[in-house]
């Protein structure tokens, strides 16, 4: 799962949990279980706008990625 969320983060980078959810098809829940760690690792950057969050990759992570 998380090999899919990079690649979607890398092609389509500042997705929300939602577009997460339709490009993974996994549940809400799950999208943000994920995101959490990864954010807790600094692979990844959380934004909120209320109640919706967005997804970046860290440029340091992406460089990394890309390899």
């Amino acid at each position: 799962t998380e090999r899919a969320i990079f690649e979607v983060l890398i092609s389509d980078p500042d997705l929300t949990r939602k577009d997460l959810e339709e490009h993974l098809a996994i549940s809400g829940a799950a999208v943000s279980w994920h995101m959490k760690r990864l954010s807790a690792e600094g692979i990844l950057t959380i934004r909120k706008s209320g109640r919706v969050a967005g997804y970046t990759l860290n440029p340091e992570a992406l460089r990394c990625l890309e390899k």
